[in-house]
């Protein structure tokens, strides 16, 4: 299943279409926070979830936007940060069990290796 989270949180009680908010008791939540309650559903027969999240370092690092989904995991679930820069950031509130770091001279290495050419 491919699944998709729009990440963008919503400032007022008028949210836009994909983070609407809607009542729930005495609380106002967006809808994507309710997609993310339906997704990780407690349900026993919950199959784990691979989570990538792209350009993390961009609002995914803020308590907004990251609490659901990090409060929504089980201990089955993985998550992959991906970041060209300020990994720092987009780990802040993130547990990490492991970190890759190629630097941007690394990366022209390895095209070039990549094409054969001497370096």
């Amino acid at each position: 299943m491919v699944l998709y989270l729009s990440m963008c949180g919503a400032s007022s009680k008028t949210g836009d279409d994909e983070d609407e908010l809607i009542e729930e008791g005495a609380e106002f939540i967006s809808k994507r926070d309710e997609r993310i309650k339906n997704i990780w559903s407690n349900s026993e027969n919950r199959k784990p979830i691979l989570l990538i999240i792209d350009e993390a370092d961009f609002g995914i690092h803020t308590e907004a936007q990251a609490r659901p989904l990090i409060n929504a995991q089980s201990s089955q679930d993985r998550v992959i940060l991906m970041t060209g820069t300020n990994a720092d950031r987009a780990s802040s509130l993130w547990s990490v069990d492991y970190y890759q770091n190629v630097v941007y001279p690394e990366l022209l290495m390895m095209k070039a290796r990549a094409k054969g050419e001497k370096i």
